[in-house]
């Protein structure tokens, strides 16, 4: 339910699928694409960090909006 971001190359198109499902949770990753990846390893730093270069392109906004309005429980 949560953690869409944080993992694998195509992280757009992940969270274009999980924005039609009712359900969707704020997981630690998402939160570290949204927040920074201070507390993460090397390799998740990594990944956070390239996802969150894509959201940050032009025209990438709404994906951020839906993350941030995304509850951490159910």
């Amino acid at each position: 339910l949560g953690d869409t971001l944080g993992y694998g190359p195509d992280p757009l198109p992940c969270l274009d699928r999980v924005m039609r499902l009712p359900v969707v949770l704020l997981g630690n990753h998402d939160y570290g694409v949204l927040h920074g990846a201070d507390d993460f390893g090397v390799g998740a730093a990594r990944a956070i960090a390239f996802h969150r270069a894509e959201l940050a392109r032009p025209g990438n906004s709404h994906y951020c909006q839906f993350l941030a309005e995304r509850p951490l429980r159910f």
